[in-house]
This record gives structure tokens, C-alpha cells and sequence, in this order.
């Protein structure tokens, strides 16, 4: 592919991160609307929206990973880089939001307390994340995680190791429903451990998927017909999981039906 060919590629990639980023504003939207709205057909807009906001951005990640594959950077470099992009307005939205939490304590306002603070604070030191800002952590983690395999173990090797990571977080997910997690704090720290792991586990089967399919573009070069039609085809698919997935929190890895997903 020439390099004409592969600034387009990315650009492409850029416009399909711009459309989860879309996707996940209208979750949201939808999300506080629902409560006043009980038309028939939100929860399914809903449901779907869910079940391809949040996966096509690591998907996405892994596409891009393939065109800027980190060879002759270290882990410590991309470590680095990554976490400017990523952890930067982590922390800083986390602050103020934590910080405005705190206010609203003092504040007296009956919708906080002291708890909600302090699981707060957790959240944030765990990366477990809180709000919508439980993603840029996890996006970070899993790069990082990629990266390390990459540099690590030969192709087969890594698909073998995320692959088998990702079946077994499938496996386990109920385990993060139950409720011990927020008996206390301590439980709730090792729970948001714990969840990180997963979520990190969850989001490299998706960065392992995107890979995958641009080296699969890269190699057969599709036109751009064949590409919309299996877009849609996809698109259409995704419908379908999404029906029978059920309720789905990528957040709190909580799946109507964690096999289908």
C-alpha cells in the first residue's frame, strides 16, 4: 500500500472514531430521555447503540495499531505517549468532578454523600473510572497490554493469549453482578481491581479484532463496494447480537447473554 493509500486508511479510521463518539452521545441523550419517555422503541435503539458504541472504538484501536506498529519504540515510549493522550484528561475531568462532588457534599445537597465521595476517590486510583471516564483508562491499559505482547510473543502466540483471556472473562463475568463488592470498601477497591483486569482482558479481544480485519484489508485490498456491503452486512449482524445479548454495561462487565455478545 502506498503512503497516499495509508493516510486515507487512517483518516477513514479517524471519521469511524468520530462515529462511536456520536454513538455514545446518543446512548447517553437516549439514556436520560427513557425515563420520561416509555416509548416501545427506545429501549432496542438503546440496546443497540450500546453493544457497537463502545467496541468500535478498541476496534478502531486495533486498526490503527496495525499502521503504527511500535517497533522501533519501547514499551516505556508508547507507555508514555499514550498516557499524555489518554490519562491526561482522566485525571483531569476525574479532579473536577470529584472536586464538585465534594462541594455538593458540603453543600448539604441530599443526592451526595460521603460514600459517593469516597468511592469516588477509589475509582479513580484504581482506574477503575467513574462517569464516562471509566473508558480512557481502559483504553490505555489495553494499548499498553497489546504492546506488550506484541513486542513479546509472535503472532499466533498473541491471538492464542487474547483470545483465551477474553473466552474466560466471558466465562466469569457474573462474577462482577454480585453484590459483596459493595459491602464495604475494601471489597469495592478489590472489586474495581478486579474489574479493571476484566474490562482490559475484554477490550484486547476487540483491539485483536480490529488488527485482524486491516491486515486482512491490507492483504486483499476489497474496493470500496465490497467494503460498504460487508459494513452493512455487519451493521445489520450487530442488530441481530445485540437482540439476543440482552441488557448489556460494558462498564460493569454485565451481559444479558455473555456467549452471544
Amino acid at each position: 500500500m502506498n503512503q497516499t493509500g495509508k493516510v486515507q486508511r487512517v483518516n477513514y479510521l479517524d471519521e469511524a472514531k468520530a462515529v462511536g463518539i456520536i454513538f455514545v452521545v446518543v446512548f447517553h441523550v437516549l439514556g436520560t430521555l427513557i425515563n420520561t419517555d416509555k416509548k416501545a422503541f427506545m429501549p432496542y435503539v438503546i440496546r443497540y447503540i450500546v453493544t457497537i458504541a463502545l467496541p468500535i472504538f478498541f476496534i478502531v484501536s486495533g486498526m490503527l495499531f496495525y499502521f503504527k506498529r511500535p517497533d522501533k519504540k519501547t514499551i516505556k515510549e508508547v507507555a508514555g505517549r499514550k498516557a499524555k493522550g489518554l490519562l491526561t484528561p482522566y485525571v483531569c475531568f476525574s479532579v473536577i468532578l470529584i472536586l464538585s462532588y465534594i462541594v455538593r457534599c458540603i453543600a448539604g445537597d441530599r443526592a451526595m454523600s460521603k460514600g459517593i465521595v469516597i468511592k469516588a476517590v477509589i475509582s479513580f486510583i484504581t482506574f477503575r473510572g467513574f462517569s464516562v471516564f471509566w473508558f480512557l483508562p481502559v483504553l490505555f491499559l489495553a494499548e499498553l497490554a497489546y504492546t506488550f505482547l506484541y513486542k513479546k510473543v509472535n503472532y499466533l502466540i498473541r491471538c492464542i493469549l487474547i483470545i483465551g483471556l477474553t473466552i474466560a472473562l466471558l466465562a466469569v463475568c457474573p462474577v462482577y453482578s454480585k453484590p459483596v463488592w459493595e459491602s464495604s470498601y475494601l471489597y469495592f477497591t478489590l472489586g474495581s481491581l478486579l474489574l479493571v483486569v476484566g474490562r482490559t482482558c475484554l477490550a484486547l479481544g476487540f483491539l485483536l479484532m480490529g488488527y485482524m480485519l486491516m491486515h486482512i484489508m491490507t492483504k486483499y485490498n476489497p474496493s470500496k463496494i465490497i467494503t460498504l456491503v460487508v459494513g452493512l452486512i455487519l451493521l445489520a449482524g450487530q442488530y441481530y447480537v445485540s437482540y439476543m445479548v440482552g441488557g448489556t454495561n460494558i462498564n460493569v462487565l454485565s451481559f444479558g447473554n455473555s456467549y452471544f455478545f
